[in-house]
């Protein structure tokens, strides 16, 4: 197992091979909306250079305001000061500490379909921030309805009336003011080496002291390898950080096409030594360019902002990049383009969660606190 020097050696790599700028073409120029979207997230790593550097410095006290009403916040809540509203079902939060990247939707969408499978009646609670976390879930379980309000105790109750018998909270580890019977905390193994610097010097919501209030963190991977999911894992164990850890690889399975959904395609078989255009609107993109190029592919990269909603006008701007290219996207955008017509070849990128570590803890853990409330 590499020690945690060799993991940010590894971790550095990944990230150079992420960002790398595409060869010199005729196809139109990148915007420069479009550089800057590509630059935070190097910059948030540490990569931004002397420009970075003095971002830095200026954000150092918004950063410092930041930390401190987060610190005030939780206190309050600590101490009871600020209340958390009991719901009348379980309720099991899905949350990060960080900016995107760490496959809360899919591991949502996951942990959704083992409880039914269970015999459960579960319900996914969003509040909602963009059209597409919904569709994604109502594609990966149709069978599981979505609830949606700006006040998730709302969506919890409106579940428990329509006969849901526990709710999964998806994106609800800072949402305090609902009482929680089970935590899980995401952490991505990528995100691991880089400076772990708040909003919004960084991509931080709350430090890694914040994660002793999860009951289970769960370390998830997309370009790292298995190695670095375990060595993350074990830090956070030996700096007291969580009690209950575990592993779990978000593993692209398949390359599906929008107009053929049963014609999939094998990754590394389409991918290697294919020219492609990437397109996402989602917070981290990084991870996915990594993964892309490790398979072989040429590509370059056109990003919009997370939870963006594509009109006609982005179809032809895409079709115009591409040039001829295929574009590949993640299920986040193929749900909004399929509304689109005129669109270029474009092939989704198919998801499997895969446990590897702490999977038996995590279901008698989560059936303790079902029982509970029983």
């Amino acid at each position: 197992m590499p020690t945690e020097k060799s993991w940010n050696a590894i971790a550095s790599s990944s990230k150079r091979e992420s960002t790398r700028s595409p060869r010199p073409s005729t196809r139109p120029p990148v915007r420069t909306a479009d550089r800057v979207r590509t630059w935070v997230p190097r910059w948030w790593a540490g990569e931004g250079g002397v420009a970075g550097d003095a971002l830095s410095l200026l954000l150092a006290p918004a950063e410092f305001a930041f930390r401190g009403s987060l610190a005030v916040r939780n206190r309050l809540f600590d101490w009871g000061v600020l209340g958390s509203e009991a719901a009348p079902i379980p309720v099991i939060s899905v949350g990060n500490i960080a900016v995107g990247g760490t496959g809360k939707t899919p591991i949502a969408a996951w942990l959704a379909g083992r409880l039914q499978a269970g015999g459960r009646s579960p319900a996914v609670v969003s509040r909602g921030y963009g059209r597409d976390e919904i569709a994604v879930h109502e594609e990966l379980n149709p069978s599981v309805p979505v609830f949606v309000a700006a006040r998730r105790a709302r969506a919890v109750a409106a579940a428990a009336r329509a006969g849901s018998d526990c709710a999964v909270l998806d994106d609800g580890f800072q949402h305090r003011s609902l009482r929680r019977d089970f935590d899980i905390v995401l952490i991505a193994a990528e995100h691991w080496g880089a400076p772990q610097r708040l909003l919004p010097r960084g991509p931080w919501r709350e430090s890694l002291a914040s994660l002793r209030r999860a009951d289970f963190v769960l370390v998830t991977r997309k370009s790292a390898d298995a190695a670095c999911g375990n060595v993350v894992a074990d830090r956070l164990v030996s700096r007291g950080l969580a009690e209950q850890v575990g592993v779990a690889h978000v593993a692209t399975t398949q390359l599906v096409p929008l107009d053929s959904p049963k014609a999939p395609a094998d990754p590394g078989d389409f991918l290697r030594g294919r020219s492609i255009l990437v397109v996402t609107a989602i917070a981290d993109p990084g991870p996915l360019l990594a993964e892309v190029r490790r398979a072989g592919a040429e590509a370059e990269f056109l990003g919009y902002p997370d939870h963006y909603e594509f009109a006609p006008a982005d179809v032809r701007r895409i079709r115009a990049r591409a040039a001829g290219r295929p574009v590949v996207v993640t299920r986040k955008e193929a749900v909004k383009l399929r509304r689109l017509s005129d669109l270029p070849p474009v092939y989704v990128l198919d998801q499997e969660v895969r446990m590897e570590r702490g999977e038996q803890e995590l279901e008698a853990a989560l059936r303790r606190a079902l029982a509970a409330q029983e």
